[in-house]
């Protein structure tokens, strides 16, 4: 089986629990004999093309050291400043070098572990190149646009639903600020990207979570099953 997981950053550049679950998982797939593509985000920064946004591709390679099977690891850069930034999450020269790998590797499954660094239109890119795909949703990324569910000014636990209120006056106190963004612009931006997250969980043939109380936690979060 040919299989792509996708994930927003690999180690060593990259070493977070999701990050070493997508390479034990890779590895663990190349062992058994599966062909294991991995696309990862970045720190690095793609140059622009003639002052435009752009992506670059830059491959690298892992082992399973068990079996000392190989596989592929291609790292997906982004030319723009503050890519994590929750009003940036759609990029479509992440997304269209996404599809230049799927087209290449003509993958059986894809596996998207986090859009973060990438483009939140990973599973609808995979469905466009007629590509099955799953997800696992790790953390409250796709139900919080600062990913973690606290208040910025408490530190608190947050079980408001994801709306104007209270998310892009908390949001708004993550750094880098943006001011220029008008809140009617700002309150556009959210609903959109709410919008195509939950397209991309339409999309997903499965919807994994790590534990039944996390699931829980963001089906109630993200009002859907």
């Amino acid at each position: 089986m040919r299989v792509v997981l996708v994930a927003h950053g690999y180690p060593p550049e990259l070493v977070g629990g999701v990050e070493l679950t997508v390479r034990d998982q890779a590895r663990a797939l190349a062992g058994r004999g599966h062909e294991v593509t991995v696309v990862a985000g970045t720190l690095a920064r793609a140059a622009a093309a003639d002052g435009a946004p752009a992506a670059s591709v830059a491959e690298a390679a892992d082992r399973d050291p068990a079996t000392g099977r190989a596989l592929r690891v291609l790292r997906i850069a982004r030319s723009d400043l503050y890519f994590d930034h929750w009003q940036k999450s759609l990029f479509p020269p992440a997304a269209a070098a996404l599809a230049g790998v799927l087209r290449d590797v003509r993958p059986d499954v894809v596996h998207v572990h986090h859009w973060i660094r990438l483009s939140r239109d990973l599973v609808a890119t995979a469905a466009r190149c007629g590509v099955p795909a799953v997800v696992t949703l790790h953390d409250a990324w796709t139900s919080c646009p600062v990913a973690f569910r606290l208040r910025t000014d408490s530190a608190e636990p947050c079980d408001s639903a994801v709306g104007v209120v209270p998310c892009l006056a908390c949001a708004g106190r993550v750094p880098p600020r943006t001011p220029w963004v008008t809140p009617e612009a700002a309150a556009m931006l959210l609903a959109e990207r709410q919008r195509d997250l939950a397209a991309e969980l339409d999309l997903a043939r499965a919807r994994l979570v790590p534990s039944a109380a996390h699931g829980r936690r963001l089906e109630r979060d993200l009002e859907r099953a």
